[in-house]
């Protein structure tokens, strides 16, 4: 016979057993004068009753887009220095949904301040077939759009505005987006 005891989870207590780090990984929580004075010595973690590791952590992988499953329920089985087996309650884990930022583009501007009411020569990295929906938005520091135009090439002339001041240029695709501030003398 086993006896195995249960814990509740709470993750955003600072005495729990378990912690939740990056969205992506669990870990046992080692430290007696923290976690209820246990020592462990073996895991075994489960995701919806299924093993998936039995490391000191679990983690859902090593890529930025690997998440913990918010849907799936976790527990971890524990075995303690004095002999004990311990189970943690099954919980969902409090993945936090990061918005994901699209890909940023290199560019440049050249000449950099520029002349009122003149062209300046846009240079960026974006590889050619993405081209084909790029834009060149032109915007005053209070954000109103001033022009707007297609890129249809790495090099693309812009006219600037006519009045003196700091503008933002930003370069967009479907996939990256990019912004420079250019003076206008």
């Amino acid at each position: 016979i086993t006896l195995v005891k249960w814990f509740d989870i709470d993750l955003t207590d600072d005495a729990c057993i378990i912690k939740e780090k990056w969205n992506n990984t669990l870990l046992v929580n080692n430290n007696p004068a923290s976690n209820g004075r246990y020592e462990f010595t073996a895991y075994a973690w489960f995701k919806d009753n299924m093993p998936v590791g039995n490391e000191q952590s679990y983690s859902a992988g090593d890529a930025p887009t690997d998440r913990l499953d918010p849907n799936a329920y976790y527990y971890v089985m524990l075995d303690t220095r004095d002999g004990r087996s311990l189970r943690t309650c099954p919980f969902h884990p409090l993945v936090q949904m990061m918005p994901v930022s699209p890909p940023r583009a290199n560019i440049s501007v050249y000449p950099n301040p520029a002349s009122a009411g003149q062209p300046v020569q846009v240079t960026t990295n974006i590889p050619v077939e993405q081209l084909r929906n790029a834009y060149i938005d032109v915007y005053s520091m209070t954000g109103r759009r001033m022009s707007a135009q297609r890129m249809s090439d790495n090099v693309t002339s812009v006219t600037m505005p006519t009045e003196t001041g700091m503008y933002v240029l930003k370069v967009r695709t479907a996939t990256a987006e990019s912004t420079v501030t250019v003076i206008v003398n």
